[in-house]
C-alpha cells in the first residue's frame, strides 16, 4: 500500500497516460503491444495500427470521452495523414461536422478552456492486437474477488462475457468463456496483481485495467492496454446472513459494501434541467442516471454514496437471472457502461419497478417535466459486498 506516483504529480504522465503507463509496465516485465514514435515508423512495420486517444485527465477522470481507432478507419477521414497533428486536426473537424459535442460538454462542466483541451489531446500509436478485449477489476470490498469482462466482435456473432472469480470460484454471465480463457483466468488475475502492486501505483486501489488477449492453438497471451483509476479497497465489515425483512428486495448484483446498519440515500430519478443539462446536485446522494449525458454521469460517479442501475426488462425474460444475464452484456464493451459499475463507492443493480411502481414513476416523470425540478426517492441499502437489500423509505 502506498501513494500513487501519478496523482502526486500528473505531469509524470507526460500528457499521455496510455503510452506512459504502457512503457512503465513493459519495463517491469509485463507484455504490452508494440508502440511507435511516428506514423512513418508504424506504416513501415506493416502491422495493423491503432491510434489511441490521449489526454491528461484520462488516468483518473472521464472514460470514453475521445475515440481510439484503426489507422485505416474511414469515418474519421484520417487515412493519408502525415503526422499525429494532422490526425488530430482531422479528428476534431470530423466531430464538429457530426455534431459530436461530448468533449465540449466536458469542458463546460469542468470550466476547461476548449482550446486548452484540444491542445492537450494527442494520439499514441500502437500495434493492433487481434483477440478478446478484457477488463479486470478487483472487488472493492471482498479480497480475492475479481470482476472480469470479455468482448470480441466476430463476423457473425459478438462474444460477451461477464465473470466473477471469487477466491477460486467462477460465476459466468452472458456467453461462456472458451476453455483456454477459462483455464487462463488465474494467470490473467496474476498479471493484474503484478501491475497493481508496481511501486508507482497504490496497491490498495482497485484499478480498471484493460487487456487484449490473443489466443493460438498452444498459447494465451494477455497484453496490457490501460490502467484507469476506479475506487479504493475497503473491506466489508460483516456478512449479510439474514433473509430480507418486510419491504426489502434483493439486489441482482452489487459492488461495494455498507456499514452493518446500512445507509440511507436520497436518489435522483429524473433531472429537471433538460436544456444545458448541468442540473442541481446539491442534495443528491445517489442516482439512476435516467438521462443521455454520459459526461454528467462520469463527473458524478465518485461523489455519490450509491449508483443505482436499473435492469432493463424486454418483457420476455422469465427470471431475475435471465434479466441480469441480458443486462450485463452492455457492460462488456463500453468504457462508459463499465464506469457505472466500477467507479462509484457502491453500485447496485435491480430493476427500478421493484422499489418504484411504474405508475408512480410516470407521475414523477411528468412532475419533473412540468415543474422543471428533480425527482427523488429515498432508499435504505444494506450490502456486504456479495449480497445487498434495498428498501424504499418514506419520501420527504
Amino acid at each position: 500500500m502506498g501513494k500513487d506516483h501519478y496523482l502526486e504529480d500528473s505531469s509524470r504522465l507526460q500528457g499521455q497516460p496510455k503510452r506512459t503507463l504502457g512503457d512503465y509496465v513493459e519495463q517491469n516485465g509485463i507484455l504490452v503491444p508494440r508502440r511507435f514514435n511516428s506514423l512513418d515508423e508504424a506504416r513501415k512495420s506493416h502491422n495493423r495500427i491503432l491510434l489511441r486517444s490521449e489526454h491528461p485527465q484520462e488516468y483518473d477522470g472521464v472514460s470514453g470521452l475521445l475515440h481510439s481507432f484503426n489507422l485505416s478507419h474511414i469515418a474519421f477521414k484520417i487515412k493519408g495523414s502525415k503526422d499525429i497533428e494532422e490526425v488530430k486536426e482531422k479528428y476534431f473537424s470530423y466531430l464538429e461536422l457530426r455534431g459530436s459535442k461530448g468533449w465540449q460538454v466536458y469542458c463546460e462542466m469542468t470550466n476547461t478552456d476548449v482550446d486548452d483541451f484540444k491542445n492537450q489531446t494527442s494520439f499514441s500509436i500502437w500495434e493492433h492486437i487481434e483477440g478478446y478485449n478484457r477488463t479486470v477489476v478487483a472487488d472493492p470490498a471482498i479480497k480475492g474477488r475479481y470482476h472480469i469482462t470479455g468482448f470480441k466482435e466476430g463476423k457473425t456473432k459478438t462474444f460477451c462475457n461477464y465473470s466473477i472469480f471469487d477466491n477460486g470460484e467462477l460465476t459466468q454471465y452472458c456467453d461462456d468463456l472458451p476453455k483456454k480463457l477459462r483455464l487462463d483466468l488465474e494467470n490473467l488475475i496474476d498479471t493484474y496483481e503484478q501491475v497493481r502492486n508496481l511501486p508507482n501505483f497504490d496497491s490498495n486501489h482497485c484499478p480498471i485495467m484493460e487487456f487484449q488477449t490473443k489466443t493460438t492453438k498452444t498459447k494465451v497471451k494477455n497484453y496490457f492496454l490501460q490502467y484507469h483509476r476506479g475506487r479504493d479497497f475497503k473491506k466489508a465489515e460483516f456478512v449479510l446472513d439474514r433473509e430480507p425483512t418486510a419491504g426489502e428486495v434483493s439486489a441482482s448484483l452489487v459492488l461495494g459494501a455498507t456499514p452493518p446498519d446500512g445507509i440511507n440515500c436520497k436518489v435522483t430519478l429524473f433531472y429537471g434541467d433538460r436544456n444545458s443539462f448541468i442540473p442541481d446536485t446539491e442534495n443528491e446522494e445517489g442516482s439512476y442516471d435516467f438521462h443521455y449525458s454520459t459526461i454528467f454521469s462520469e463527473s458524478r460517479f465518485r461523489h455519490r454514496k450509491v449508483q443505482m442501475i436499473s435492469l432493463h426488462d424486454t418483457g420476455d425474460l422469465e427470471s431475475v437471472g435471465e434479466l441480469l444475464n441480458y443486462n450485463l452484456r452492455k457492460f462488456t464493451s463500453s468504457h462508459k457502461n463499465k464506469s457505472l459499475l466500477f467507479k462509484p463507492n457502491l453500485s447496485v443493480l435491480r430493476e427500478l419497478y421493484s422499489v418504484c411502481p411504474e405508475d408512480e414513476m410516470n407521475k414523477l416523470g411528468w412532475r419533473t417535466d412540468y415543474e422543471n425540478i428533480n425527482s427523488y426517492i429515498n432508499l435504505h441499502i444494506t450490502s456486504d459486498g456479495r449480497k445487498a437489500y434495498i428498501k424504499r423509505l418514506k419520501d420527504n
